[in-house]
């Protein structure tokens, strides 16, 4: 991140608030969870990448990067 030496107090201010203050609304929390499951089925419907992860499960196995 880059920011100017005069907006330092500010910048911190406005980090501390989104980090201390967030509020997560019980209803766009569920709207996110319906976004994450379409991604999941998404995913899922598209073999080549599951070939991939396939691919990969059985290059990597028994290793760190598998």
């Amino acid at each position: 991140m880059h920011l100017l030496t005069q907006h330092l107090y500010r910048s911190v201010e406005l980090i501390a608030d989104i980090v201390l203050n967030s509020v997560f609304p019980a209803k766009e929390i569920e709207k996110e969870k319906e976004v994450i499951k379409d991604e999941i089925r998404m995913y899922i419907d598209t073999p080549s990448e599951q070939i991939y992860d396939d691919y990969e499960a059985q290059i990597f196995k028994g290793s760190t990067f598998g």
